[in-house]
């Protein structure tokens, strides 16, 4: 087979959690293997860390999130040296290709800050973006353009892919470049086609991706799996139905023997799945723990968000194969005590249900991860007691680690491409400071429920939460206590670091109008 690169640099952006290794590099790495061609990595938010330290990291991390264009110039000074280290690194390597996987909209200004590198440095080398944050637009340099489309126009890439970049980066390895989803100068943009069959997939590797840099809790090295796209469920909230139309699963056998593959080739016995459900397909989940079972593969441990459904599609066979086969950990999105509100939301099971999937969960040692939405735009102050009264109630499965934590980050944030967002009129949602600020809204249709009065339910439901003994995730909480402008607290009330220390956090005053 002829190539028409001979070395490829495969780069993931910075800055996100450092918890696993980026599944988009393995997926590129996977890709070159298959094809028989030469690459290296590099995971620019490895790097940073790595190569500046803990401090430096943290510091970038106040502003990654904002503006990067606001960072203080010691830490700009540091950052630059890095990028540029790593861009001679790339020179130094021969290669002649640049793959960069952009995870989502948090890292596009690190990616244009990397490329502008990339093109006083390495200007011969063909440029080529992919994964879902090329997609965003770039609001930030006030453009309607997605990034990948800005970034081309600003000569920062040569090509960028839109849709399943499993179908696209194969063939451009070859060397075509005329397909759906390969966009480059001259071209109407396009996007590839969901993937039909996903069997059919190249397999990541992480052969060459080193795995004890990365800061997992408890120290474990986890890789990361994904058997599904899009999601059996359309919920309101979530913009998962717009980036796949379809729900698309791979079979039971062939996760089960990618898992195989894995911790063959790296020792590794944690995973953790990017589906949206790992069991979204009843089908597909039943037959991946009958063949893990065959597999008779010990001690091995999985994790990812689960879906509460009745007994009758869960009965307690399942559970036991889960708890027999690893499937020990799940994030379960209950979001609200309210049987009305998840109705709304298209959650489409009961409290009874709950109950029901809790039992199950302490009897085969399940621990649940609970993701809850504080202020969803139907929720009266009785769905919010509603949902007080189900932790109050559950506290017994805190006191037996059956619920293992809550996350509580955010109030209800209303994004671009969700159900609820196409409601706008239906609910008389308006946005408060624009269509930018998607966490401040009100609405006509429930007045009642202001910016305020979204934080201040907020706060109840933390406190509640602590007194209860429920842990609020490190994360969550290290987020909420360091970073002030997200303005998680109205200005009199207080949120808890991991030693349960009050931390005050100021509030901007128009929040409490």
């Amino acid at each position: 087979m002829t190539l028409k690169y001979k070395k490829i640099a495969l780069v993931a952006s910075a800055q996100l959690g450092l918890a696993r290794a980026p599944a988009g590099l393995a997926f590129l790495a996977g890709v070159c293997e298959h094809l028989d061609i030469d690459y290296s990595i590099w995971d620019l938010n490895l790097e940073l860390y790595k190569r500046q330290g803990q401090s430096v990291w943290d510091n970038c991390n106040e502003y990654t999130y904002n503006d990067l264009d606001l960072l203080p110039e010691d830490l700009k000074n540091q950052a630059t040296s890095l990028l540029k280290e790593i861009v001679l690194e790339i020179k130094q390597s021969g290669s002649d290709c640049l793959a960069m996987t952009v995870f989502s909209y948090v890292q596009m200004q690190w990616t244009e800050w990397f490329l502008k590198l990339c093109s006083e440095y390495i200007p011969d080398v063909t440029v080529i973006l992919g994964g879902p944050g090329v997609s965003s637009i770039y609001q930030l340099r006030h453009t309607d353009l997605v990034f990948g489309a800005w970034a081309l126009e600003q000569k920062l890439t040569d090509y960028y892919v839109l849709g399943e970049g499993d179908q696209v980066f194969p063939e451009f390895i070859k060397g075509q470049t005329d397909m759906l989803g390969l966009n480059c100068v001259g071209k109407t943009q396009t996007w590839q086609p969901q993937i039909e069959d996903m069997d059919a997939q190249i397999r990541p590797s992480y052969k060459k991706i080193n795995l004890d840099f990365y800061q997992s809790p408890n120290n474990k090295k986890i890789i990361t799996l994904n058997g599904s796209r899009g999601c059996v469920r359309r919920c309101t909230f979530c913009d998962v139905g717009a980036q796949w139309k379809k729900f698309k699963y791979r079979s039971g056998q062939s996760l089960a023997q990618e898992i195989k593959k894995h911790h063959n080739d790296t020792g590794v016995r944690d995973f953790w799945f990017s589906d949206s459900l790992i069991n979204g397909s009843m089908k597909q989940f039943n037959e991946l723990l009958e063949t893990l079972k065959q597999y008779q593969l010990t001690d091995l441990h999985f994790s990812g968000q689960f879906i509460v459904r009745p007994s009758q599609s869960h009965p307690e066979r399942m559970y036991k194969l889960m708890a027999e086969t690893g499937f020990t950990h799940i994030a379960v999105g209950i979001e609200s005590g309210s049987e009305r509100v998840r109705d709304h939301m298209g959650k489409k099971f009961s409290n009874q249900d709950i109950d029901y999937h809790l039992a199950m969960c302490e009897r085969y040692g399940i621990t649940n991860y609970f993701l809850t939405i504080v202020g969803y735009p139907t929720e009266t102050e009785q769905d919010f007691e509603d949902t007080l009264n189900m932790y109050r109630r559950y506290q017994r499965y805190v006191i037996n680690h059956t619920i293992l934590g809550i996350n509580l980050k955010y109030t209800m944030t209303i994004l671009p491409n969700t159900p609820i967002s196409t409601m706008q009129q239906e609910l008389d949602v308006e946005w408060i400071h624009g269509e930018g600020n998607q966490m401040e809204w009100r609405s006509g249709s429930n007045p009642d429920l202001t910016v305020k009065e979204r934080y201040s339910r907020w706060i109840r439901l933390v406190r509640l939460a602590l007194d209860l003994g429920y842990n609020l995730s490190e994360e969550v909480l290290i987020d909420i206590a360091t970073n002030k402008r997200k303005a998680l607290s109205v200005r009199e009330n207080a949120i808890v670091d991991r030693t349960a220390r009050y931390i005050p956090i100021q509030a901007p005053t128009e929040l409490l109008s």
